[in-house]
Parts: structure tokens; C-alpha cells; sequence
């Protein structure tokens, strides 16, 4: 397999498990969001935090405007909301409704135009400086909102995304959970077509030239259509447990990103229908979360959101030079270093991820933390005292506590 995505040395690191990720247009800022609600703006370059809110609710889905200094993201209490970010200003103005009578699982934006799927509404806005926003229309499916199902059975739009440029005609894509693909031309929304997958559509994905769309069928995989002739052209592999887990194009569209359920991504070749990469996380991680874009520097970008009860991370993956350095391959660690050396770099590097967005008054608490993944190294370390004595003096420095205080809170557990 190629390796041409590396993962950053640093991970952004979060309070819960990761909920939604987005890009801005032009590659210099990552959105994510947290099931505490948390919404944080990242610098792609150096992966520093600029800024950060903390809302009630879980923020479900991100979507950036053109402007990449706006973005809007929907809630799992049924509001949208637009968050103006200026990152001289480090900081964030966030303004919201109530727009849907359940969770917004996704939120879709052309020009000034919002799409939101809650539920079984599809619902098109007006996006303005105040609220409540303008609704446009509210989108009505004849295949589907006259259905009524059993209690154990509901209509449920998994994703929408617009398939037009700005400014222009073209069709708004939805996937309902359990019907498939409903395509609705933006002039009347009307549906116009309509694709079963027998089975359930729990994501979906849009080519950047909108020729391609990629669908997580769940139990079967992900399936790839052709927008013009709406045959189904690949279907990959969907690697883990039955979860819902998401998809980008990427490489000019020439690959598909995906996630899985088993603490890696898998980047596949939708040419050839060949597995090119693997992105490898920690074995019991869950990738629910993934994003990817193209910046005109040339450089390709990968965010993989982690679902981790003790730990959630987002991990930044590069294609081409970046300023920050980035973690050795598996096989080039194996090359360079023994057993021990690999644990103690993994070690650092899981260090590194703990410390991405400490302040002084976390330090303890960080600490404490990172105990428990020095036990779990040590336990399988034949370091020496002396050696032993080396990693507590870096890690001592690193989270900036003094070795007896660091010793207190951490009782690592080398052997002799």
C-alpha cells in the first residue's frame, strides 16, 4: 500500500467524544465539535487552538460558508445557529433558534442558502444576521412523508448536501435512513429521483465536481454512484462494528476516506476499487468522524475524529510539506528503534496529545490522566531504572510540574 497521508505529531485533544469536523474553505481552520457541546476552531498549520465555546447541547453537524470566517452548525436539540469567528480577535459570536422539533443531523450551505435534515423534515433557509432565519421551503417528499411506520421504524434524514455551485441551479441530495437517496431539483424542490440501497443509508458524501456520491450503506459498505447515470459504480468495505461512521473524496476526487469502528481510516483508490492507505489510531478507537480537503498550496489534508471515553482526539494527516513535524510510519519506528524505544516515542507522542490545550490550571488534572497511559506502556517496558528516571524528567518538563510532585501523582510502575 502507498503511504502518502502522515499523521501530525500533535493531536487536538477534547473533553468528549467527537461529533462533527469540518475544513474551512480554504484549508487554514478545522471546526470540530464535542458531545459536551463543545465547538473549537483549530489552525490547520500548527494546530493551535484559537478559540473555543461550550453550548448545552451536542453540536451534530458543521458546515463552513465560502467566506471561511463564518460557519453553521446544527444541534441535537433541534437549533441552528451561525458562528462569526474572527482569529485575530480569537474569538467567537454565536447566534441560534430553534428550528427543528428533534436533532439536526445535518446542515449543508450554498451561498447564502442553508439546507437542514431533522428528523423527517428537510427544510431549506435564508441564512441572515439575526434570527430566526428565513425559511425558504419546507421540502415535502410524496415517497416519504405520507408514510407511517411502526414505533420500532421512523423516516429519518441521515444527510444533506447540495449538489450545485453557487449561485446556480442544480439539485439538493438527501438520504433517508431506511427509503435511500431522494434528489430534489432547487427551483420547485420537487424530487426528481430516487435511488434504494436495501439498506440503511446512515451517510453520505459529495465529489467536489459533483459527478460522484458516496453513500455508507449500512451492513453492506460504502457505495459509490455516478451522478449522471445513477448506477452504482464501487462499494467498499465497511471495516468494524455497525456504526455510523463518515466519508470524503479527496485526491481530486480520485479517493474515498472512511471511517471505521476499529481505530483506523481506511483511504481507498476508487479507480482501481484497491485499498491505497490505512491510517492506524489506537486499536480501541472508534473513527466515526472524518474530514478532508485540498488547499491550494498544494498540501492535502485528513481529519480522523476519535470516539474515546477516557481520551478523544482529532488526528491531522498531511500529504505534502507542513511546517510541524509529523510521526514515523510503523514500519520506519520498527527500523529505527527497539521495542522500547517505539513504546517510549508512542509514550511521547500520546504526551504530546495531552498537553495540545492545557492551561496552568489543568496541569494536575492532565497528569492524572496521563498516568494511566504510562501504566499501560510500563507494563510492557523492560526499562531500566536509570531509563526509567529519563522519562519521568521529560514528561516532568513537558507538563511543567517538578519530578517530586510528578512522582506523587504518577506512580509509574517499571520494573527494577
Amino acid at each position: 500500500m502507498s503511504s502518502g497521508y502522515t499523521q501530525v505529531s500533535v493531536t487536538l485533544s477534547h473533553e468528549s467524544s467527537i461529533t462533527a469536523a469540518a475544513f474551512s474553505p480554504n484549508a487554514l481552520f478545522l471546526a470540530t465539535a464535542s458531545a459536551d457541546g463543545g465547538l473549537y476552531i483549530w489552525k490547520v498549520e500548527d494546530c493551535e487552538l484559537v478559540c473555543s465555546a461550550v453550548g448545552d447541547m451536542p453540536i451534530l453537524s458543521i458546515s463552513w460558508m465560502q467566506t471561511a470566517d463564518m460557519l453553521v452548525y446544527g444541534t441535537e436539540s433541534g437549533n441552528l445557529a451561525s458562528c462569526a469567528f474572527s482569529p485575530v480577535a480569537e474569538s467567537l459570536n454565536i447566534v441560534g433558534y430553534l428550528a427543528h422539533g428533534s436533532a439536526v443531523n445535518s446542515v449543508s450551505l450554498s451561498g447564502h442558502l442553508v439546507a437542514s435534515a431533522a428528523g423527517r423534515e428537510l427544510r431549506v433557509w435564508e441564512w441572515r444576521n439575526s434570527c430566526p432565519w428565513h425559511m425558504v421551503t419546507d421540502v415535502f417528499n410524496p415517497s416519504v412523508d405520507n408514510l407511517t411506520y411502526a414505533q420500532d421504524r421512523e423516516v429519518l434524514i441521515t444527510t444533506v448536501i447540495w449538489a450545485a455551485e453557487e449561485g446556480q441551479s442544480g439539485l439538493l441530495v438527501a438520504t433517508y435512513l431506511h427509503e435511500g437517496i431522494f434528489m430534489f431539483e432547487t427551483e420547485t424542490w420537487s424530487c426528481v429521483r430516487s435511488i434504494s440501497l436495501g439498506g440503511l443509508a446512515v451517510s453520505a458524501s459529495l465529489s467536489s465536481d459533483f459527478k460522484l456520491l458516496a453513500v455508507l450503506n449500512l451492513g453492506v459498505g460504502f457505495e459509490i454512484f455516478s451522478m449522471s447515470t445513477y448506477a452504482r459504480l464501487r462499494t467498499f468495505a465497511h471495516v468494524g462494528e455497525r456504526r455510523t461512521t463518515a466519508s470524503r473524496f479527496l485526491d481530486h476526487d480520485t479517493h474515498l476516506v472512511c471511517g471505521s469502528g476499529l481505530g483506523e481510516a481506511h483511504v481507498w483508490d476508487i479507480r482501481s476499487g484497491h485499498k491505497s492507505q490505512i491510517l492506524s489510531l489506537h486499536a480501541h478507537d472508534k473513527v466515526p468522524v472524518v474530514d478532508a480537503i485540498e488547499a491550494s498550496s498544494g498540501r492535502s489534508y485528513i481529519a480522523t475524529g476519535v470516539s474515546d471515553e477516557i481520551s478523544p482526539y482529532v488526528a491531522l494527516w498531511v500529504k505534502g510539506k507542513l511546517l510541524i513535524p509529523t510521526l514515523p510510519t510503523r514500519v520506519e519506528r520498527s527500523c529505527l528503534c527497539s521495542f522500547a524505544e517505539l513504546c517510549k516515542a508512542e509514550l511521547l507522542h500520546d504526551v504530546e496529545s495531552l498537553c495540545a490545550t492545557a492551561t496552568v490550571s489543568r496541569k494536575t488534572n492532565q497528569a492524572e490522566c496521563l498516568a494511566l497511559v504510562v501504566n499501560s506502556y510500563a507494563q510492557d517496558v523492560d526499562y531500566s531504572r536509570d531509563c526509567c528516571k529519563l522519562l519521568e524528567d521529560e514528561l516532568a518538563m513537558r507538563l511543567e510540574l517538578d519530578p517530586y510532585t510528578l512522582e506523587n501523582i504518577m506512580p509509574f510502575k517499571f520494573r527494577d
